[in-house]
């Protein structure tokens, strides 16, 4: 997993290239904290992605209520391909502007 810091008007951008799984879930998780730490919002390119497990998408979902929480948004673009696929199979929304909305809320932020 390879993953670029970028910041635009948007928002700061992490485009992640890779798969993801528990392995690499520490470090993303760290991204993800590092990409909310100022005001501006987190914006996720997973047009890279190869693939995506279970506990990322989980990770994902403690992102996305994080975000919530500091009054920000988490962004998602490019989940498509396997990791699309991936997140159809469990349950997930395939919305690709959106981090997918788990039919239960995680228990935690991060």
């Amino acid at each position: 997993m390879q993953i670029t810091k970028t910041s635009s008007e948007d928002g700061n951008i992490l485009t992640i290239q890779g798969t993801l799984d528990i392995g690499v879930a520490g470090e993303l998780r760290q991204a993800f904290s590092e990409g909310l730490s100022g005001t501006a919002d987190l914006i996720l390119d997973l047009s890279e992605v190869d693939g995506c497990d279970a506990a990322v998408f989980q990770l994902f979902c403690s992102a996305r209520k994080t975000a919530e929480l500091l009054n920000r948004k988490l962004h998602v673009s490019g989940l498509s391909g396997a990791a699309g696929r991936n997140a159809v199979e469990l349950g997930f929304s395939a919305d690709a502007n959106r981090v997918p909305a788990p039919t239960k809320e995680p228990a935690g932020a991060i």
